[in-house]
Parts: C-alpha cells; sequence; structure tokens
C-alpha cells in the first residue's frame, strides 16, 4: 500500500470521527447552501474537502439505516413469526374509541372490570375498585373516557367515578367524578353527554332514612344529573327523576352528545308494549317518564308479540338503532336490526338472522356495532336411547340473560345484567379518597376464586362451534355483517359496554 492510500485512509477516518449523531439532519429539515467564491475555488480547497466529506455522508447514511430500518424490519418480522407460530396477539395500539371496549362479568357484584380489544375481544387490561366495593353500570362520552358507579354491600346509593383508556388499553386510575355520589337512587344503567355536564340514569330509589314505610323504596326512575361550574373549584348540581310505571323495564339507554334528549327501550311484558321513547332532559320532574316522553318506535308496528331488545342511538339524535324479534307463539327462532328517523318516525330493516336475546353495543360514532346473540342450535348431539329428544319444543322464546328488574315478568327478559346489592340498611358513607393504594390502575385486578368462568386471564376452552352465543359485527348505515370467532368474548359470562 503506497503513501497516497495511506493518507487517503486516515482523511477518511478523520473525516468521519467528526460527525456527530445530532448533527445529521432529520428528513424534512432544509439545507443550506454555501456558495464558495471563486477565489476559493480556483486555489482547489474545495476539491480537497469534498473527498472527506462525501465519506462522512455515507458513514452517517449508514449508520442511520443501521439503527433505524433494520432494528424495525427485525421487530416486525419477529412480532410476525410470534404470532402466527404460537398464536399470541400483538399488543394493540390505536385509538381507544374504536379499538377497545369494556367488559363487566354477569350476575352481581363486579369485583372487576376488562378493557377488551374491540377486534378480537381479548383481554388487554383489568381494573378493580376500591377494597370493599364493586362496580355498577358503565357509560363513555367518547370511548376514551368512561364512567362507572361503585356500590357497597348493605347500602343503597351509587358512587360515581370516572377513568380514561390509552392508547395500549391500559385504564387510568379511578378519580372522582362530578357529581360525584347518587344518594337516593340505585342506578342500574348510565348514560353520558359528550362534555361530561349531563348524566342520564335508570335505576331504583332508595329508602330514604326517617322517612315513612312505604315512601317509594324501589320503585323505578328515569333521572338526569346536570352538572354546571360556577368557578374554577365549585359546581352545582340540578336533578330531575321521572317515576316510571310499575312494571314497566327499561333495556337501553343512551344520551345525545349535547344531553338534551335522552332515548330509551323497554321490556315487552305481561302488562305493557315494547317501545322507544325519547325524553326531553329539561321536562319536568315528577311526571311518568313514558307519559312526559315522545314514543318513536312501537314494537307491535312489527307484530303483536314483537319485542324490542335493545337500543342504541346516534349522538347527534337523528337515528335510533334498534333490535325487535318475536316472542310467543309468534317465536321464529330470528332477530331484525332496524334504523328509525326520529324526525320522520320512518324505519327501514338494516338485517335479519338466526337467533335470539340479541343485545347491541355501538362505537361511540355509532358506525359500526357488535351483535351478541344467543344462537339457535345447528348440531344436535347423539340421543340417548332411553332419552329421546322430544320432536316438538315450546314455542315460547328462550330467555337469553336474567333479567335485570324482578318487579314484572317479561315476555322476552332483557338481556341486560345488572348489579344488584344486598338490601339496603342505613344511610350510606361517603366514598373514599383515591389512593394509589386502594385503587391499583394497570396491574390485573383480583379476580373472585369462587367462579373460575370469570377470570379473564384463563383461556376459554370452548369451541366456537359449540359456543352459545354469535358474535357479529355490523357496519352502519348499510350493515355489512361479519361473523367474529365468538369464544374470547365469551358473551354468556360477560357483558359490554362501548
Amino acid at each position: 500500500m503506497n503513501d497516497i492510500e495511506n493518507r487517503l485512509r486516515d482523511a477518511y477516518r478523520g473525516a468521519t470521527d467528526t460527525v456527530r449523531p445530532d448533527a445529521i439532519p432529520g428528513l424534512g429539515e432544509r439545507s443550506t447552501l454555501v456558495v464558495p467564491s471563486a477565489h476559493w475555488w480556483a486555489r482547489g480547497t474545495l476539491h480537497r474537502l469534498m473527498v472527506p466529506l462525501t465519506a462522512a455522508a455515507a458513514v452517517a447514511l449508514i449508520g442511520v439505516l443501521t439503527a433505524v430500518v433494520v432494528p424495525r424490519a427485525l421487530r416486525d418480522a419477529r412480532d410476525e413469526a410470534r404470532n402466527h407460530g404460537s398464536g399470541a396477539v400483538a399488543r394493540l395500539t390505536g385509538d381507544p374509541a374504536t379499538h377497545f371496549l369494556i367488559a363487566l362479568p354477569v350476575g352481581g357484584a363486579a369485583s372487576y372490570l376488562s378493557i377488551r380489544s374491540a377486534i378480537t375481544g381479548a383481554v388487554v387490561a383489568t381494573l378493580a375498585p376500591p377494597p370493599g366495593w364493586f362496580f355498577g353500570p358503565v357509560a363513555t362520552r367518547d370511548g376514551r373516557t368512561y364512567v362507572v358507579g361503585l356500590k357497597r354491600a348493605g347500602h343503597c346509593g351509587t358512587w360515581l367515578r370516572h377513568f380514561a383508556i390509552s392508547r395500549t388499553g391500559q385504564p387510568s386510575w379511578l378519580a372522582r367524578f362530578v357529581p360525584g355520589y347518587a344518594r337516593l337512587e340505585d342506578i342500574e344503567k348510565l348514560a353520558i353527554s359528550r362534555d361530561d355536564r349531563t348524566v342520564a340514569l335508570a335505576g331504583t330509589r332508595c329508602p330514604i332514612p326517617g322517612g315513612k314505610a312505604g315512601a317509594g323504596p324501589g320503585k323505578a326512575d328515569l333521572g338526569v344529573m346536570v352538572t354546571t361550574q360556577t368557578s374554577k373549584t365549585s359546581f352545582t348540581t340540578r336533578g330531575s327523576v321521572w317515576p316510571v310505571s310499575s312494571g314497566i323495564l327499561v333495556n337501553s339507554l343512551s344520551l345525545t352528545a349535547d344531553g338534551r334528549q335522552l332515548e330509551f327501550s323497554t321490556d315487552l311484558t305481561s302488562r305493557f308494549p315494547s317501545d322507544i321513547f325519547m325524553l326531553p332532559t329539561d321536562a319536568p320532574g315528577g311526571i311518568a317518564g313514558e307519559q312526559r316522553s315522545r314514543v318513536i318506535v312501537k314494537a307491535a308496528s312489527f307484530g303483536a308479540q314483537t319485542a324490542i331488545s335493545s337500543s342504541v342511538m346516534s349522538p347527534d339524535g337523528r337515528t335510533i338503532y334498534f333490535t325487535t324479534e318475536q316472542t310467543g307463539r309468534t317465536f321464529n327462532g330470528r332477530w331484525a336490526l332496524r334504523a328509525v328517523d326520529v324526525v320522520s318516525g320512518r324505519s327501514r330493516l338494516i338485517t335479519e338472522k338466526a337467533g335470539s336475546g340479541v343485545h347491541i353495543v355501538a362505537s361511540p360514532s355509532t358506525r359500526e356495532l357488535i351483535a351478541f346473540v344467543r344462537a339457535l342450535p345447528t348440531q344436535v348431539a347423539t340421543p340417548s336411547p332411553t332419552s329421546p329428544p322430544s320432536p316438538s319444543s315450546s314455542p315460547s322464546a328462550p330467555t337469553p340473560v336474567p333479567s335485570a328488574s324482578p318487579t314484572a315478568t317479561p315476555v322476552m327478559a332483557s338481556p341486560v345484567p345488572s348489579v344488584s346489592p344486598s338490601a339496603p340498611s342505613g344511610s350510606p358513607s361517603p366514598v373514599p379518597s383515591r389512593s394509589p393504594s386502594a385503587v391499583p390502575s394497570v396491574s390485573p385486578s383480583p379476580i373472585p376464586s369462587a367462579s373460575p368462568a370469570l377470570t379473564p386471564q384463563a383461556a376459554p376452552t370452548l369451541d366456537a362451534a359449540f359456543e352459545p352465543f354469535d358474535v357479529i359485527r355490523i357496519q352502519l348505515p348499510g350493515g355489512r355483517v361479519r361473523y367474529l370467532n365468538p369464544v374470547p368474548w365469551d358473551a354468556a359470562s360477560f357483558f359490554y359496554v362501548w
């Protein structure tokens, strides 16, 4: 190797050693061009500098490619291999309003709630209430921030807290929500406006301490609480309550984004028809909710024994999506998804499928919904020689999920489970203030050991062909349908809120 080659090599090495990573321009940054003078060019100085600078630029480019592009490609390949090889689900990241939803265990006091993937139904995280408390109803204003009711065994009343979901599905700490406490209502269903200022509820009345016997405890109510901020640190809340006639069972509740209109639907019972109502939230209280409301849909218009099993309203209040099915003697094992224009009252059929006991949850924008449907048996097990199957079955509709209210006998029970605390006793005490030791945020919450079926970490062993529920994603407003794998959702054990 001659002397010239050695000098060039040393020049290249010296130039690259002077290049710092922070001196490398980023994408989109403007560069500055320095135009040398003719005198400088003529002396050949620029020629001598261009060689090592060009080498430095090449080395810097190779460093960027090595540090950024190659690791990303390797990580993507590793994740793809892991997902296809072991069946694991990749970490989900995205808009919480479209990527995640909430699941509550069915059948009483919920000692935890889980954040699920809205795409696959897989558990992403869990959240626990403070010790000695359990979760009641849940509602969201935008799919990112949720309001949840907290209850205590032996106490009547509902404390309200709220939490947020990150882009990776992780919940924040439970924080106080204003208004913080509904002292006279055991809330079973919640809805909330987009600005968090209006909360709608359906529940049963608590006994008034020191009040007269039979003064109304246990009666069903609809209500709203409207909060107004009077200063930076103070709020005022006004409430309106509309008693619901005895025997009417509210199965769905939703609120417009501005909080001005409350929509609710009712079950078909032996005493009352199944209908959809719209109630202005500024209507005077004290009069039965269904009398102050405007009837939007009568289920009987689709058949004498037709029931509306669930409904959801668009944020602008223009459209209500609802499900209907035949009950009693006209039960045919099919359900229909319909939409009604609130202004004109005209409805249209979106889709009709086999199944019964359907319940729907819609994304906050109501651009899509997920329907949980009790599937009709398609495969009959081989009968025992001593116990042949009955050639005829009862025409009555099967009960999808135990009803939330024991006050009336519905023809078709609502699939909406609710939390029912123990018998109320005494005046409830305020909820303790939030502390990091009381409410875990991301770590899995304690799971009740008495019921292994409620453990979210336990992988279901059911085969999709024998899962008792169908899970169907439906695009709105067109109605494009896609069946999902029902096993991760376990719709028989969990109730969903989106």
